[in-house]
C-alpha cells in the first residue's frame, strides 16, 4: 500500500479532546486537537491517535524534524496522557510510531451520525485514485459533483448569492458530506467566497499524502456557483485539505463573473 507523508502513534485508549484542550491549549477543530511542535503540526484524535505532519514537506523531511524534535514530542506525549488520564506513558506510546498508509481514515473525527455514508464516500474516493489514477480520478468526482450542483441551482433557482451558499450547505449537511461554513475574512482579488467544510466525508482522517482530494465537494460548490452565475469562468481550488495535512478542508471560489 503506498505511504503517506505522516507519522502517527497511538496511545491506545479513546480521549476526550474537548477535556484535553482546556488543560493543554491548542486548537480544538470540531473533534481534533490540533496543536504545533516547533514546525510539525499535531493532530490529537478523538481514537487516541496522535498524527505528525508537515504542510508540503515529504516523508524523509518529516523524519528529520521528528528525530531533531524528539524531546519535544515526548514531552508533549506525557503532557496528553496525564491531561487526557490514561494509564499509560511516553515510552509505549513511542514504540507505537509508525508512518501512516495513504489510505489510513481516521474515521473517529466524523461523527456517529456519518460514519456510515462517509466510510462509503471514502472507499470510492480511495478505489478511484488507486484503479484509475490521479488525474481520471479527480475528473470523474469533479464532474459529477458539478452536475449535482448545477442541478441544485436549476432546481431550486437561488435568487442571490446568500441563498446560494445556504442551498450548498444544506445539500453537504443533508446528505453528510461535511459541514459547511463561510469564512469571514478578507479576501483576495478575484476571490468571490472562501467555504471550510469540517466533517468532509471524503477526506476527515485521511493521512498526509500533499494532494487535495475532496474533487466531488470542489465540482459541488463549482457547478452551483457556474450555474448560477450563467457562466464558465468559475473556478474552484482546494487550498486546505485533510489529505494535505489541515484538519478541515477550504474552497476559494474565483470568479470573473459579475
Amino acid at each position: 500500500m503506498a505511504k503517506a507523508h505522516s507519522f502517527s502513534y497511538q496511545i491506545g485508549k479513546k480521549i476526550d479532546t474537548a477535556k484535553v484542550q482546556k488543560k493543554m491549549g491548542g486548537k480544538l477543530i470540531g473533534s481534533v486537537l490540533e496543536s504545533r511542535i516547533d514546525e510539525i503540526k499535531v493532530h490529537v484524535f478523538p481514537s487516541g491517535r496522535i498524527r505528525l505532519t508537515a504542510q508540503d514537506k515529504e516523508y524523509s523531511e518529516l523524519q528529520q524534524m521528528i528525530f531533531n524534535n524528539t524531546v519535544g514530542i515526548i514531552s508533549f506525549i506525557e503532557e496528553l496522557i496525564k491531561a487526557a488520564g490514561v494509564n499509560t506513558d511516553a515510552k509505549t506510546v513511542m514504540k507505537t510510531g509508525k508512518q501512516d498508509d495513504a489510505y489510513d481514515y481516521d474515521q473517529s473525527v466524523i461523527g456517529e451520525e456519518t460514519r456510515i455514508p462517509a466510510g462509503v464516500m471514502q472507499m470510492i474516493t480511495i478505489s478511484l485514485y488507486q484503479f484509475a489514477g490521479q488525474f481520471q480520478a479527480s475528473r470523474t468526482m469533479t464532474q459529477a459533483g458539478e452536475k449535482e450542483g448545477r442541478r441544485l441551482v436549476k432546481e431550486k433557482k437561488p435568487k442571490n448569492k446568500k441563498e446560494l451558499l445556504k442551498l450548498v450547505k444544506k445539500f453537504l449537511e443533508e446528505n453528510s458530506f461535511g459541514k459547511m461554513e463561510e469564512v469571514k475574512e478578507e479576501k483576495r482579488r478575484l476571490v468571490d467566497v472562501i467555504l471550510r467544510v469540517t466533517s468532509c466525508a471524503f477526506a476527515s482522517g485521511a493521512p498526509n499524502i500533499n494532494e487535495a482530494i475532496c474533487d466531488f465537494t470542489r465540482g459541488v460548490i463549482r457547478g452551483a456557483f457556474a450555474e448560477f452565475k450563467g457562466a464558465e469562468t468559475v473556478s474552484v481550488k482546494e487550498t486546505r485539505c485533510w489529505a494535505k495535512g489541515d484538519a478541515y478542508c477550504e474552497f476559494e471560489v474565483y470568479s470573473l463573473a459579475a
